[in-house]
């Protein structure tokens, strides 16, 4: 099986307001770096560990360092919501994964997209169900 990360959005999560990262253009990538915006030269605080943090959340629906996720909403952000979003193919097919949650509700919603863009929910009815499925 070939899995290949096309891009990842990410909204109100750790370090990030709203971001997004966008992995086809570089195919192959296998180093991430970060600057530093605030401390000229710097490249810790980057956000490298929270989009790390950010992928393993929409993939495994926990923090890599065990975050309860009540903390893993970004806390300078005034919302009680966050997501993820994964663009991937797997084997030549195109599938969306969106994972966040709103207030104390946790959410995940599977998708497949379409050539055109377009996007067909394929979601079972519980996220434990949905998690067994992309497995």
């Amino acid at each position: 099986m070939k899995c290949i990360f096309q891009k990842i959005q990410i909204h109100n999560f750790k370090s990030f307001a709203d971001q997004e990262f966008d992995f086809s253009s570089r195919p192959g990538i296998s180093t991430i770096v970060g600057v530093n915006n605030d401390i000229p030269g710097a490249a810790n605080a980057a956000g490298k560990s929270s989009l790390f943090s950010a992928l393993f959340y929409v993939l495994f629906g926990k923090d890599a360092v065990k975050t309860k996720n009540k903390f893993l909403k970004n806390r300078y952000v005034d919302s009680n919501e966050f997501n993820v979003k994964l663009y991937l193919t797997i084997d030549g097919k195109s599938f969306k994964i969106d994972r966040g949650s709103i207030g104390a509700a946790s959410y995940l919603k599977l998708f497949d997209v379409n050539g055109d863009g377009s996007e067909t929910e394929i979601s079972k009815a519980s996220i434990l169900e949905t998690e067994c499925f992309l497995k």
